[in-house]
């Protein structure tokens, strides 16, 4: 068997389709809409102090930096990506080109630090994890947010359950499998609790999962993603004619699905 190559697997997206970018600005879109509204819920649990210094990692098209903004409005927000084509604009968010797994992170300490849907995709996530605990002020957040996939039990009415249960899991298996391929850890969500305990913070863990029809956010993620991945896909077993057909399904309005779990850890430093 090969080893993983590392690396974030919608880089493989092909770049000869005139429909990329715009699938890859619907992925986007959708993972912000399905969980900002959780992941800013997350984070009106704590205090956040007005001059608090923010760091958000691999900010994509979430509102989480123009959030932290608003909470600390006379604090320091800095937003990371390696892109910002689909980054929310806000006049007291400065915007960092930058990769987290060749790049030094921004000077510390910080108050709040959060990364969602990221070190799960490195191979130098334990590594990682540790260095942005120690860049925490005291009292500091550390928010790690990742999904845990709900394929095998996804649909929750269609208008052929039977078949839509045959797509979700085939889909299921082969993107599994691309993400494992690339090195993702498929097991990270549940992991970072016990990591984060073991570098010394007081850590919550909560999973939070919502139902989605066709065509909505939680629908065009798997939709987007399949067209994205399609030759992965078909590489590792699902047929090109039940990729069309899962695509097709996503999009009527008569489907009810279970989207995939937000899995949110928050490590405290109190010391």
């Amino acid at each position: 068997m090969a080893a993983p190559t590392p690396g974030y697997v919608f880089e493989a997206a092909p770049t000869d389709d005139p429909d990329t970018e715009q699938t890859r600005s619907v992925m986007m879109q959708a993972l912000a809409a399905m969980y900002d509204p959780y992941s800013i819920a997350r984070l009106a649990e704590h205090t956040i102090p007005e001059t608090a210094r923010c760091l958000v990692l691999g900010v994509g098209a979430s509102r989480i930096a123009a959030h932290l903004a608003d909470r600390a409005p006379y604090g320091e927000v800095v937003a990371t990506d390696t892109d910002h084509t689909h980054t929310v604009r806000h006049p007291r968010v400065r915007q960092l080109t930058h990769d987290i797994a060749t790049d030094p992170l921004p000077q510390g300490p910080w108050d709040v630090i959060h990364a969602r849907l990221l070190l799960g995709h490195l191979p130098q996530r334990d590594t990682l994890l540790a260095t942005l605990a120690d860049v925490l002020q005291h009292n500091g957040l550390l928010v790690v947010e990742e999904l845990a996939g709900t394929w095998p039990f996804s649909v929750l009415d269609a208008p052929d359950l039977h078949e839509a249960d045959r797509l979700y899991a085939t889909y299921g298996r082969a993107f599994g499998a691309v993400l494992a391929a690339q090195g993702v850890d498929l097991t990270w969500s549940r992991r970072v609790h016990a990591h984060m305990r073991n570098l010394g913070l007081d850590v919550d863990t909560q999973v939070h999962a919502a139902t989605w029809t066709g065509n909505s956010p939680g629908t065009q993620l798997p939709w987007a993603s399949a067209g994205l991945l399609r030759d992965q896909l078909t590489a590792h077993g699902m047929a090109r004619a039940d990729i069309t057909a899962f695509r097709d399904l996503l999009r009527r309005h008569d489907l009810r699905v279970l989207g995939n779990a937000a899995v949110s850890t928050i490590g405290l430093r109190t010391h």
